[in-house]
């Protein structure tokens, strides 16, 4: 419910074929695998897709299961998302997030919203898109992102 606004126990033969075809440029997506247990098990799920009418901006979503939170894979993917939508051409995030989901709209905050406003009890929130760590000097709330931000790069060289 806190991901798609409604109920749902299945997706959609339409969601699934959107969300399973992104095609690299307009609609990219990735994933966080588990290779300490067999099989190997998602973890993650990550991906932005542009906007049709502004190619600056892209929607983004993080998806980590349950008991993989609070161990700081959304800090890699956010990073990863911003590394690769920064190559792109992307200069902001939209992020769309229902009033009450206190949890994303709390961490959306320290990534450093540059507009917001609430539409029908959802709060739509832009952050920019950092193409580095570097960038994110100017931003104390980033301090965290930044480091893992570095580690992903470094990682990315290799």
């Amino acid at each position: 419910y806190l991901r798609f606004f409604q109920s749902a126990n299945r997706l959609s033969e339409y969601q699934l074929k959107y969300l399973t075809n992104p095609d690299g440029v307009n609609h990219v997506a990735w994933g966080i695998l588990d290779t300490t247990v067999e099989p190997h098990q998602g973890v993650c799920a990550f991906r932005f897709i542009r906007l049709k009418d502004d190619s600056e901006v892209a929607e983004s979503a993080i998806t980590v299961l349950d008991r993989y939170q609070g161990q700081g894979l959304s800090k890699v993917a956010f990073s990863v998302l911003n590394i690769l939508a920064a190559e792109l051409g992307v200069r902001r995030f939209r992020h769309h997030v229902l009033y009450q989901n206190s949890v994303v709209n709390k961490s959306l905050d320290k990534l450093g919203v540059i507009s917001s406003y609430v539409e029908s009890g959802v709060h739509i929130k832009e952050t920019p898109v950092f193409d580095s760590a570097k960038q994110m000097s100017d931003h104390p709330q980033l301090k965290g992102l930044r480091k893992t931000m570095m580690f992903v790069q470094q990682k990315l060289k290799q």
